[in-house]
């Protein structure tokens, strides 16, 4: 019993937004290096034209719904894809992370993010707060969706007709 008292305590759970980002990154890492070494296998230089994954920002208090969480997401997917590519492909530490940057990006969904209204943003605190978690992500976004609303719901109205600050984003 001394022994077995002396042990940490095991973590039986998990925050979800690290669950959610960890097999996020493994399933995004992963898949993209299967379909990277099945092209290389059958040598016809076909794992060039590898589509790029781009993850999003989904809805407000959800996992990897901020800048700084999907940005963390794209990270660590990359640097999970490099390793798989250098274990299973052979590929140099060199290539495999260029290869991951231009593999996995972020898709930037404006009309997502301006509903941290509903989180009790309000005005220019909105406003400041969307254009501060846009900044957060931009070195890896690699597309983006232009949709207005009013911060309610994600409406996907025209851009203009809502409060999306789309020309500073």
């Amino acid at each position: 019993m001394k022994v077995v008292g002396g042990l940490p305590t095991p973590e039986i759970w998990v925050p979800v937004k690290d669950f959610a980002k960890d097999k996020t990154t493994e399933t995004v890492a992963g898949a993209m290096a299967k379909l990277y070494k099945k092209l290389k296998e059958e040598n016809k230089g076909e794992e060039k034209k590898l589509p790029m994954i781009a993850l999003e920002n989904f809805f407000v208090n959800t996992p990897m719904s901020r800048g700084k969480d999907l940005k963390e997401a794209v990270l660590e997917s990359r640097k999970k894809l490099a390793k798989k590519l250098v274990d299973d492909c052979k590929i140099s530490k060199e290539k495999a992370e260029k290869e991951a940057e231009k593999l996995i990006g972020a898709t930037w969904d404006v009309g997502h993010i301006n509903n941290l209204r509903k989180a009790g943003y309000e005005g220019e605190a909105l406003k400041k707060e969307v254009l501060e978690d846009t900044k957060k992500v931009a070195d890896v976004v690699k597309h983006v969706h232009i949709t207005d609303n009013f911060g309610f719901f994600d409406s996907h109205l025209a851009p203009g007709m809502g409060n999306v600050p789309i020309r500073e984003i």
